[in-house]
């Protein structure tokens, strides 16, 4: 059945397994061994047509960094209309 059509069926399975690591072995040689395995991954020739192998999270890091530093890119309408609501508001945009 379709979401949203009285009657139907939407689920969502989820499954959370929480480990405390420290009761199977030391935190530190679990991170040491993280680490490696990373370190491996990362020194992975890449696919063709690709410059480096990412680890999860890695693209969202460096957008993140890169909006930090340089602000967050937007197309001239989407300014436009930013501006024009600040004055519609009386607040000031930052330019």
């Amino acid at each position: 059945m379709e979401p949203g059509i009285p009657g139907s069926i939407l689920g969502n399975g989820v499954l959370f397994i929480l480990l405390n690591i420290s009761f199977f072995r030391p935190l530190d040689e679990f991170f040491a061994d993280g680490e490696q395995i990373a370190g491996r991954i990362k020194g992975t020739k890449p696919a063709p047509g690709f410059d480096e192998v990412l680890m999860p999270g890695e693209p969202e890091a460096r957008s993140a960094a890169s909006r930090q530093r340089d602000g967050i890119p937007l197309d001239d309408t989407t300014w436009t209309q930013i501006v024009e609501v600040a004055e519609k508001l009386g607040v000031d945009p930052i330019v």
